[in-house]
Parts: C-alpha cells; structure tokens; sequence
C-alpha cells in the first residue's frame, strides 16, 4: 500500500522522489520502517520510520541501513538510530 501511495505521487510528475516519499508518509498511520529505491534514482535510497527500528551505519563514503544493529557490526561501528518520522537520504 504504501509503495504503491509513493508511486503514485512519482508517477504523477508532481513530485520529486523524495517528496513523493513525503506526501505519501504523510498520509499512513501505523508503524512502519522502509527504504526506498528507484530505478531512476539508482544512487540514492530514503529511509524513514515511524515506531519500527531503523538504524544507519556510515563507513567513508558508504551508507548501510538495517533494522538492527548487528546487521552492521561487521561493517562500520559508526551508527546512527534514526528517531521518529526522520528521513534520510
């Protein structure tokens, strides 16, 4: 439901990506923790969440997103616990 609300808004042109993502976060209710692709966009991936864990890990120029932690230890101890209705880009 939700990819396809982000979708929407993509499609409709009106929207960057990343605003697509906003105006269709705007509109859900309910936990949630996503990331976000676009074939368009093969660089860049959101991330957001609202009650479900999702952190970040930064390594040089390299970004890691998990739901936990120990998906990233091996990767970088450079951790970032995203709050409530954050985004990252």
């Amino acid at each position: 439901m939700l990819t396809s609300l982000i979708g929407y808004f993509f499609a409709k042109g009106d929207f960057s990506f990343e605003n697509s993502v906003r105006a269709a976060l705007q509109r859900v209710e309910g936990a949630y923790g996503i990331v976000v692709l676009n074939k368009r966009k093969p660089n860049q991936m959101i991330a957001c969440k609202n009650g479900s864990p999702i952190v970040m890990g930064i390594k040089g120029g390299e970004f890691f997103i998990a739901s936990d932690i120990a998906a990233l230890a091996s990767k970088t101890n450079n951790i970032i616990y995203l709050e409530d209705n954050q985004m990252v880009i």
